[in-house]
């Protein structure tokens, strides 16, 4: 009997962890709101991004526990539902950030070219992460991303 509680209670966390979104600044995406991360994080709000249907805040940076990061930008849905989430990092940080990256989620993409920029889209449940580093710019950005979000390439 409880070999088979055992057996269910692990067939229930797997299954619900293999399709929950990821967790960024300790909030999943998709899941959490506005108002749940006012609670936790200073947030400023900023104008909004032309071709993207959504509410844009400034996150704090020193209210987290991210090394390196120099900037935040949280978007929401119209729902105020946490939708994106744009980390920009020093440039050095590209090489650790991938490594770590690539231990938590799945490669859909890369393009890591030994000069140019470089590239990596990432997917976990409905949220595609981008991982990137433009040439002769100092800076490397992380993006989260919903897919319902994302823009159809034209």
């Amino acid at each position: 009997m409880k070999r088979l509680f055992l057996t269910a209670f692990l067939v229930v966390l797997f299954i619900s962890n293999g399709f929950a979104d990821p967790r960024v600044l300790g909030f999943e995406l998709g899941k959490a709101t506005y108002s749940q991360m006012a609670e936790v994080l200073e947030m400023k709000q900023s104008p909004e991004l032309p071709g993207i249907k959504a509410d844009v805040y400034s996150v704090n940076p020193k209210d987290t526990d991210l090394k390196n990061v120099e900037r935040i930008v949280a978007l929401f849905n119209k729902k105020r539902v946490l939708s994106a989430v744009l980390m920009v990092y020093p440039q050095t940080c590209f090489d650790s950030l991938y490594r770590e990256m690539t231990a938590k989620y799945k490669v859909v993409y890369a393009h890591l070219p030994v000069v140019g920029t470089k590239y990596v889209r990432f997917v976990d449940g409905n949220t595609v992460i981008i991982l990137k580093r433009p040439y002769l710019k100092y800076t490397t950005t992380v993006i989260y991303i919903r897919k319902e979000l994302m823009v159809p390439p034209r």
